[in-house]
């Protein structure tokens, strides 16, 4: 569970700061790094904004926006799902 603390709190931010932009419009996302040094696109880019369209419901946009969102998503949940077995076994012992 420490292990993965850091990156839980960095999702909820970035998963909290998503929908204050998406519902009050208030820019508040991590920037990214990788664009700001480089000046380069990278994978990542456009991720946020899919996740907004497939939260309007807008499928085919997200995957317009950023292909990688669907991979993207189906990974978080089975990083979720994995540690809440290891989180119940480790209760349970």
């Amino acid at each position: 569970m420490k292990t993965n603390f850091l990156f839980s709190l960095l999702l909820l931010f970035e998963f909290i700061a998503i929908l204050i932009h998406w519902k009050l419009k208030i820019d508040i996302r991590i920037p990214c790094l990788f664009n700001f040094f480089f000046d380069i696109k990278c994978f990542g880019c456009g991720l946020t904004r899919s996740f907004e369209y497939i939260l309007d419901l807008n499928f085919s946009k997200a995957f317009e926006t950023n292909s990688m969102i669907y991979p993207v998503i189906l990974g978080i949940l089975i990083l979720i799902i994995k540690d809440y077995k290891k989180f119940k076994m480790n209760t349970y012992s």
